[in-house]
């Protein structure tokens, strides 16, 4: 079978997954969980022949999230910058929340404005030209850093930007809220191509007129380089463990525009031949907002590759 086949039939897998956990909502998972694994080894079966696959992807076969527990995700955006001496700080907030709450709180850490811009002493280059376009159209680097937002939830109001000790309080509000959209996020690895495949399913709760749009990206952990930290010892610290690096969209800037109460997509993204990328340290962060109108994020999701 040929690999665009069995990306076809991984699709199917998680769609039917998703699908048998909101038609039997309510009843014993017991039961739920024993027709989607009879599905999904007949799916796996199929997937097996796939040789380009690695094993890793094709163990996790075989679960389905218990509806019951889904809930609305917070995204907090830190934007920062190596030569930020008072970033250091927002890291450690966004890194206790994100201990505290686990995978319900997701980070993105996004280096932009001229706190990022290389020097001859610290050449290496966070940064993009999508963080840079949300820092630019949500104004965060003009209003000082560190700041950032969460779930950019008050865009309407420009309440939108957040100093981080406030990211806790919104964090709160966010995770208090039912979510009108699930996702289901998966991504794999192909060492030969040093491609990624990205496969995200989609649905929302009910139908409605207008849907919203869908941003899929890739993140870093474990970069080791020069960070400014005032107040710390020493205060210019060359191994600095930068996380949550947003490295690139996979589908542009604002996303791709959904048009339907269920959907899948697929993405795929080839690391350029002398990128330092490691993808072992690499995620995939997935996103649904309401772009042009609040612009705020209904929901989102991370996963590692497998």
């Amino acid at each position: 079978m040929s690999s665009s086949s069995c990306f076809k039939w991984i699709f199917l897998n998680h769609f039917i997954n998703i699908l048998i956990s909101r038609i039997f909502k309510g009843r014993p998972m017991k039961k739920v969980k024993k027709l989607s694994l009879i599905l999904s080894l007949i799916l796996t079966a199929i997937i097996y022949s796939c040789s380009e696959l690695p094993n890793e992807y094709l163990e996790k076969k075989g679960s389905v999230k218990d509806d019951s527990t889904l809930v609305k995700k917070a995204l907090i955006e830190d934007y920062t910058g190596f030569t930020c001496g008072n970033c250091p700080y927002a890291h450690q907030e966004a890194t206790r929340i994100h201990e505290e709450y686990g995978d319900k709180v997701i980070l993105l850490a996004l280096h932009c404005s001229f706190y990022a811009k290389p020097t001859t002493a610290h050449p290496y280059d966070f940064r993009t030209e999508t963080a840079t376009e949300w820092d630019n159209f949500f104004g965060i680097s003009n209003s000082g850093l560190p700041n950032g937002m969460v779930n950019r939830r008050g865009f309407l109001t420009s309440n939108n930007i957040l100093k981080y000790a406030s990211w806790q309080e919104t964090v709160d509000l966010v995770l208090a809220e039912k979510p009108i959209v699930s996702l289901d996020l998966s991504a794999i690895y192909l060492k030969e191509s040093r491609q990624i495949l990205a496969f995200v399913t989609y649905m929302y709760n009910e139908k409605l007129q207008k849907y919203h749009s869908l941003n899929v990206c890739i993140v870093e952990d474990s970069i080791v380089q020069y960070q400014k930290w005032y107040r710390h010892d020493p205060e210019d610290v060359n191994d600095y463990v930068h996380n949550h690096v947003f490295r690139t969209s996979l589908n542009g800037t604002w996303g791709e525009k959904l048009t339907s109460q269920i959907g899948i997509k697929t993405y795929s993204f080839t690391l350029p031949e002398n990128s330092d990328w490691r993808p072992d340290k690499l995620k995939i962060v997935a996103f649904i907002s309401d772009v042009g109108n609040t612009y705020e994020i209904l929901q989102a999701e991370e996963t590692d590759l497998k």
